[in-house]
């Protein structure tokens, strides 16, 4: 009886089968629902983020026939804001590779201060250090882009991960003060100048469907130094320098259009 039992389900199973693929022969093909995205071609976007980093500044008191100068310290601070703009590439796709090229445009405002206050204000010798006494260092992009290089492979179809490394160009705004109390005299001074330097970072992009996606990157950014020499109100003869290391990172996000 199991034997049976075991014979006409066997044969059952093996008519199904049969059916179903005779009615798999009579029906028409269709392409696959859900195709891999194709990454080459031209894309235009937007962008916007959040940056933040330690700026470096050294204040040191130049000397001249006129006395002693101002003292040299330290005005290392925290600088941060957010910038915002546009975007501009292409992307080659190999298999799961993608290579291509990024350039991007933004609006900034990205700004830190540094001070010390009081009696560690002093001249060169020591003296002259008291309440009231004051040095800052301020410093704000205003302008930030980027000419970059992208690389990256397919996680999935439609997932690009990527390093990215190249040019980075900033505006940035300076003022240099120094302020003596006792006399009371000022060091005062302002600047601004387009820096060229260096950014590397890494992201990832998302593709919703054949042309719209979704990407969030980091970013480290180095835009060189710059000197900033401010004089001494009212009194020929004295100077004071400001060199300032400007550096940081943002990390954005960006919606990308690609062209067919």
């Amino acid at each position: 009886m199991c034997r049976f039992v075991v014979s006409v389900v066997a044969a059952a199973a093996l008519s199904v089968c049969v059916v179903q693929a005779v009615s798999a022969a009579d029906l028409p093909v269709k392409a696959p629902v859900n195709q891999a995205p194709i990454w080459t071609g031209f894309y235009i976007g937007i962008n916007g983020g959040g940056a933040f980093g330690t700026t470096r500044v050294t204040h040191t008191g130049l000397t001249t026939t006129a006395g002693t100068p101002a003292g040299s310290f330290n005005l290392d601070h925290l600088s941060s804001g957010w910038l915002a703009g546009a975007t501009f590439g292409y992307n080659w796709q190999m298999a799961r590779w993608v290579i291509g090229g990024e350039l991007d445009f933004d609006g900034a405002d990205i700004h830190g201060t540094g001070r010390l206050d009081g009696t560690a204000v002093t001249l060169r010798d020591g003296s002259g250090g008291i309440a009231g006494n004051f040095v800052t260092a301020t410093e704000k992009i205003t302008a930030f882009g980027t000419a970059r290089l992208r690389a990256g492979m397919l996680v999935m179809p439609s997932t690009l991960l990527f390093a990215t490394g190249g040019l980075a160009v900033g505006h940035v705004n300076y003022i240099g003060q120094m302020h003596f109390a006792a006399v009371p005299i000022d060091y005062i001074g302002s600047d601004s100048a387009t820096h060229a330097g260096w950014t590397l970072g890494s992201g990832l992009e998302h593709r919703y469907n054949g042309n719209l996606s979704v990407k969030a990157e980091y970013l480290y950014y180095d835009l060189g130094k710059h000197t900033l020499v401010t004089t001494q109100n009212g009194i020929a003869g004295f100077s004071s320098q400001f060199d300032t290391h400007t550096r940081g990172s943002l990390v954005r996000v960006g919606l990308n259009w690609k062209f067919n």
